[in-house]
């Protein structure tokens, strides 16, 4: 019986390593496509944003890196200077792939100088209304497998691989917004969180958003940039808020945009 219970014990071990060794980082492409009423309000702004998102990994940590183009015509803003303070806003997200959890690190401004950071954590919601599909292919390497989701505003259509050992989606946890678009403006359809254990999400289209994978590069991730911060107060989403609609002034005055 003991040699029953270690076995199984070497056993739990040695699978969990092998979900857990992945190191390196996976880039997607983001495409989020504008409501009618901001294009009919500023005929200047773009139909569709894109952007990338940067998955760096660790093992059983990982953190979510944005990079939003401003330089050019598309991104509606060529100041350096108001680029670089609207990139301290923009919320780095942590992933405890053993915990099962997120976490959401925002910044806000204290005064004219110095930042605050918030933390919101939130555990996985794992999807169990998908619909499998028997289509498969790969993708950068990785054989994946189809799935849809259908909600009340939408169908989503994904690809996923079981391959890296870890779960993740870039439409999972927190990481997602309404980000103020989609195709009814302020009734826009809620963008959903789309996650499934144990399968790293390569791919994922709706009407009006979609990440794709473009790159998987297995490079040095140091494990201390990608762990869950702990000079951060841990929030709620309304205490965050509720924070923030304080702040919005001392925002404003740093983005360049308030008034005396």
């Amino acid at each position: 019986m003991k040699k029953i219970a270690l076995l199984f014990l070497m056993l739990c071990q040695s699978m969990l390593f092998a979900q857990s060794n992945f190191v390196g980082i996976i880039e997607y492409e983001a495409t989020i496509r504008i409501s009618r009423e901001v294009v009919e309000a500023n005929p200047n702004a773009p139909d569709v944003f894109n952007f990338v998102q940067k998955l760096h990994v660790n093992g059983n940590n990982g953190k979510v890196e944005t990079v939003i183009n401003f330089g050019g015509q598309r991104a509606n803003t060529t100041n350096p200077q108001q680029t670089n303070r609207f990139r301290r806003f923009i919320p780095e997200i942590f992933w405890d792939f053993t915990g099962k959890k997120t976490a959401t690190v925002m910044s806000l401004p204290k005064d004219s100088v110095n930042m605050d950071k918030y933390m919101i954590e939130k555990d996985f919601k794992i999807n169990t209304d998908l619909k499998e599909d028997k289509k498969t292919k790969k993708i950068l390497g990785y054989n994946c497998k189809k799935a849809t989701l259908k909600t009340a505003d939408d169908t989503f259509t994904i690809w996923y691989t079981t391959e890296l050992g870890f779960t993740f989606s870039p439409m999972g946890g927190t990481a997602m917004m309404r980000m103020g678009g989609g195709r009814g403006g302020a009734n826009a359809p809620n963008i959903p969180s789309i996650l499934i254990d144990g399968a790293v999400i390569l791919a994922v289209e709706g009407t009006d958003v979609g990440f794709e994978a473009k790159k998987i590069d297995k490079t040095d991730v140091p494990l201390d940039s990608v762990k869950i911060p702990t000079d951060a107060q841990k929030v709620t989403q309304e205490e965050f808020q509720e924070i923030a609609k304080q702040r919005r002034g001392n925002m404003q005055r740093m983005m360049g945009g308030g008034r005396n």
